[in-house]
């Protein structure tokens, strides 16, 4: 999974597209009945706030392990440098998030213009 990501301000595309990872291979999302996009900002508590918790579509070749979320009007509104991650749900109910061991680091930078 690559590391960070970097959009302009109010940009709603492209959408953002992401690899799960099982260790260097794409998890086989097959068995997945759903894939949620988290993204926000963590305190030095470890308190977060999230600015984005939305569905994401699976490739049509789930083995490929990608996921991707199209941008809301509202999601990169704000220069700023968040943490996300990938909440999968498999057909048993349970959860896994990936990155497991760190997160995907969406930068926000200013535009110039509206």
């Amino acid at each position: 999974m690559a590391t960070s990501k970097t959009y302009k301000r109010n940009d709603t595309d492209p959408p953002i597209v992401i690899t799960c990872l099982d260790g260097l291979s794409a998890m086989n999302l097959t068995n997945a009945t759903s894939a949620k996009f988290l993204m926000g900002t963590i305190d030095a508590a470890g308190v977060s706030a999230v600015k984005v918790n939305q569905p994401m579509s699976f490739d049509a070749d789930r083995s490929t392990g990608k996921v991707s979320y199209a941008w809301a009007p509202t999601d990169l509104d704000t220069a700023a440098t968040y943490k996300a991650e990938v909440q999968v749900t498999w057909n048993t109910g349970k959860k896994q998030t990936f990155p497991s061991d760190s997160y995907l680091e969406v930068n926000v930078i200013a535009d110039v213009g509206d």
